[in-house]
């Protein structure tokens, strides 16, 4: 699995990296501190889904990337309010 890699990091939409680089936060380095954590947590859940039937072999490869962006994106996200907010204190 290249995704499993931890050089590479898990590719992000560039709308999506040149917001949050607006508000003035280092994506990237936040970016490779949650870039494994990531990986594992949705390798976890794509296993339990696998195991349970609701997702097919065939489709482990893909599920695995779009749940490890998602789960990306959201901490990103949470982590950017919390700074937004502990900023305007």
């Amino acid at each position: 699995m290249i995704y499993m890699n931890p050089e590479l990091l898990i590719p992000l939409p560039k709308g999506f990296i040149r917001d949050y680089s607006i508000l003035g936060i280092d994506l990237n380095q936040l970016r490779v501190v949650l870039d494994g954590v990531a990986k594992y947590v949705a390798l976890d859940m794509v296993k339990k889904h696998i195991l349970k039937g609701k997702i097919k072999r065939n489709e482990f490869g893909r599920k695995l990337l779009e749940l490890a962006q998602d789960l990306l994106k959201v901490w990103i996200h949470e982590f950017s309010i919390q700074l937004i907010e502990q900023n305007s204190q």
